[in-house]
């Protein structure tokens, strides 16, 4: 009996090279990221015993917690950061909006591969902005600072996922 999750394909590395547009990509990953996760342990010494961990759409608090969630929000994005390089890496994990075909491989491959950059981009910049969020009472801003960045974040996050996803289509 074969386990379909656990096909060859899933687990097969990528057949492209990152080119040198992925890794400079990659080098600003790591900053932001390391940018994210220095600004969250510095806030976590800082910041009172209970920090806002939840915004209405006008970016007010509406509930407060523990400000070991500000280590927990770095957590999720290194995890979520990791789930899209190694996406680069494996791309079998990825489901494609198209079938995958061996004449197409390669193309689907770069498109994947940018894709998965510019997403965690994104989103370690969503995460910039939740970690800053958090910590506006210690900033010294109000929490309505943060709105405007965190919905640029969130509607590039969408369109380059629509676009991407576009791209693969056309290929």
């Amino acid at each position: 009996m074969k386990i379909k999750f656990l096909n060859k394909g899933k687990f097969e590395r990528s057949k492209v090279a990152p080119t040198p547009l992925d890794r400079i990509l990659e080098v600003v990953i790591a900053v932001l990221a390391l940018i994210t996760i220095i600004f969250s342990v510095y806030f976590y010494y800082h910041l009172p015993a209970e920090i806002p961990i939840h915004f209405d759409l006008n970016f007010e608090p509406t509930s407060f917690g523990p400000k070991i969630i500000i280590l927990f929000v770095a957590l999720v994005m290194i995890l979520v950061v990791l789930v899209l390089w190694l996406s680069t890496l494996f791309p079998g994990w990825v489901n494609l909006p198209v079938k995958r075909t061996p004449e197409k491989e390669i193309p689907q491959q770069r498109i994947l591969c940018r894709l998965c950059h510019v997403t965690a981009i994104w989103v370690v910049l969503l995460f910039l902005v939740i970690v800053l969020g958090m910590a506006s009472s210690l900033l010294g801003v109000d929490y309505t600072v943060w709105k405007f960045p965190t919905l640029f974040c969130v509607i590039g996050l969408i369109g380059t996922i629509t676009f991407y996803s576009i791209k693969i289509r056309m290929v």
